[in-house]
């Protein structure tokens, strides 16, 4: 298999539906080629009597909410399942973590169904799942894994598009409560009622508590974790909602905005808050209030520090071998971020990188052999006193021999408009490859 060719597929994907909930597909090696699968045969392999494993796609995406990429083959019309890689494509192939008598291809005999293959030009755009159109589908019937039947399906081009129908659901009312805590902060928390739609379409909808000052401008953020995903990039709040709502209960709610997330000087601010519901892209309903916010200033500077980082060898994660790399640090003032990652690079004792870069897992931007991880700070002051980042053997470009590595540690904000880097740290450290296999040395540095 190609790993490359998988890469750059899925790279492209993503960049092409980067703020969607289109899917990230399976693959699909068939005759020579590598095709795009909307339809997920590992999925039925997990039934009642073999459910799915606990920690099995727990690194889940919006472009991927299985978990998971698998690679396929059909070859002598069977189909082969070669690898399952974790999260969006990013992670190890955990293929004998599931199938654990596997030593190689599993034949995917549990399923008994139809395959479809898009092909041609996109001719139609929706919003979810794999429900794009194409002009071309190539449909591959299986019966216990074996092909038992191949068609092509045609698909036209519509002339016109037909109407959208909206919701015509209502914000009924809303109460302001201010000064309200919530998770270890103060804010403003709006109360709603929402009334049923009369018109009977069902909505895909979101409401929303955008915060404005008085004239219309969006409010400060002191960070992005409450920066909306709408075309003007408001400052709020937002929460997904069934339209029709089918329980009377879900026809109240309340949203929360705290005051943490103003970036505004000391002193008294008039401020808007706009309740909307939205169907899809469209506002179907709006509450409008204003009020006053007493600042206490600015907020403090985000700040990081590493204290400690120390390496143990020879660890087993899953099915692999190798080292973690152990992180002490602290964060400060961060817990309005929603964008705060670590990550670990590798360079030699003369700080060249470790090339080539293996296909997928380990590269991080700039060309570098590393590995990163989201952080989430909850608390003004957060201690972190053991965060681990794995690496995995086989994965080093190095040769057989000993090899004095450096390993540079940074805390960092990679947000959508800057990117702000708070805590550095190198440290160094050996290891000894003999072959693949490491020797039993344990050590902290």
């Amino acid at each position: 298999m190609n790993k490359q060719v998988i890469l750059i597929l899925i790279l492209f994907f993503l960049r092409a539906n980067m703020f969607a909930t289109a899917q990230i597909p399976d693959f699909l090696e068939y005759k020579g080629k590598t095709y795009k699968m909307h339809t997920n045969p590992l999925d039925y392999y997990f039934t009642k009597d073999n459910p799915r494993p606990k920690d099995f796609g727990k690194f889940r995406c919006t472009a991927c909410w299985r978990g998971y990429v698998a690679i396929w083959e059909l070859k002598n019309k069977i189909l082969y399942l070669k690898e399952v890689l974790e999260g969006d494509n990013h992670g190890p192939d955990i293929l004998k973590e599931l199938f654990k008598d596997s030593k190689g291809p599993v034949k995917a005999i549990w399923y008994s169904g139809t395959v479809s293959i898009p092909q041609g030009k996109r001719l139609k755009y929706v919003h979810m799942g794999y429900r794009s159109k194409y002009e071309k589908e190539l449909k591959l019937q299986f019966e216990k894994g074996k092909l038992i039947k191949e068609w092509t399906i045609e698909n036209k081009a519509q002339e016109a598009p037909p109407p959208m129908l909206y919701s015509n659901a209502k914000i009924e009312n809303i109460k302001i409560e201010y000064n309200i805590k919530k998770n270890n902060m103060s804010g403003i928390l709006v109360k709603y009622t929402i009334s049923p739609p009369t018109n009977g379409v069902v909505g895909n909808g979101a409401i929303y508590l955008i915060i404005e000052t008085r004239d219309g401008k969006k409010a400060p953020l002191s960070g992005d974790e409450y920066k909306l995903w709408t075309k003007n990039k408001d400052s709020g709040v937002k929460k997904w909602i069934n339209i029709p709502i089918p329980l009377a209960d879900d026809l109240k709610g309340s949203l929360f905005f705290p005051w943490t997330a103003l970036s505004l000087p000391k002193g008294k601010h008039e401020l808007t808050g706009i309740v909307q519901l939205k169907d899809l892209s469209k506002i179907i309903s709006e509450k409008r209030f204003d009020f006053w916010y007493e600042s206490k200033g600015l907020p403090p500077k985000a700040e990081a520090k590493i204290e400690k980082v120390w390496v143990t060898q020879n660890e087993k994660y899953k099915s692999s071998k190798g080292f973690f790399i152990h992180i002490k640090f602290k964060t400060k003032f961060m817990h309005v971020r929603d964008s705060v990652r670590i990550r670990v690079y590798l360079t030699n004792k003369e700080g060249k990188d470790l090339l080539p870069l293996p296909p997928s897992g380990y590269n991080l931007s700039e060309d570098k052999f590393g590995r990163q991880k989201w952080i989430n700070p909850r608390y003004i002051n957060a201690v972190y006193k053991d965060l681990k980042l794995f690496f995995c053997y086989k994965a080093l470009p190095l040769p057989e021999g000993s090899h004095d590595l450096i390993a540079h540690v940074e805390i960092y904000d990679a947000s959508k408009d800057s990117r702000e880097s708070f805590a550095t740290k190198s440290f160094e450290f050996k290891i000894k490859i003999l072959g693949k296999i490491i020797s039993n040395n344990k050590k902290e540095y």
